[in-house]
């Protein structure tokens, strides 16, 4: 017995292929969100890191201040430094 072209069948197998086709979309768009979500949090780390001073604070002075300079000053012009920054 020859069998013939059945729309039905095809039918059938074009719906398959659907939901197969459906079902993956989805696992890629919870892929694709997650994806987003993980690279979003690295991103927010990577921008507060940008803010953060690119050396310790002290030797950010340390390297500012010449302390030969400060050690060569007179009584009187570290009472005036003194003065100026508000200390004694």
């Amino acid at each position: 017995m020859t069998e013939y072209y059945d729309r039905n069948k095809v039918k059938e197998y074009l719906e398959c292929i659907d939901a197969i086709n459906s079902e993956y979309d989805k696992k890629i768009d919870n892929l694709i969100q997650r994806r987003d979500e993980k690279t979003s949090f690295y991103n927010q780390k990577i921008l507060l890191e940008k803010d953060k001073p690119t050396q310790p604070i002290n030797q950010m002075f340390e390297n500012a201040v010449d302390t030969n300079s400060i050690n060569n000053l007179s009584d009187e012009q570290v009472n005036q430094v003194a003065d100026i920054l508000g200390v004694k």
